[in-house]
């Protein structure tokens, strides 16, 4: 079975998408395969193996949103992400 992994991220700034870019990047590198999407874009996590999620702080806290849409997530492999 191929392991297929989602690396989805919330950026303002674009520094977490950056981080998010790199490390799908890391995992096809690995010969995973890896979709890579904005968060308020994902829907069905069915075809994942696995999950990545990343957010940004400022001045720690979330962005308005991003930690609701985060917390509709219920998935056994998920890996969360705070740049």
């Amino acid at each position: 079975m191929q392991i297929k992994v989602l690396v989805a991220y919330a950026s303002k700034y674009g520094s977490t998408q950056e981080v998010a870019e790199k490390i799908a990047a890391t995992l096809r590198e690995n010969d995973l395969l890896v979709d890579l999407k904005p968060i308020r874009e994902v829907k069905p996590l069915e075809e994942y193996t696995a999950i990545v999620l990343g957010a940004p702080l400022y001045i720690s806290t979330s962005p308005t949103g991003s930690e609701n849409h985060l917390a509709s997530f219920r998935f056994q492999n998920t890996f969360l992400l705070n740049v």
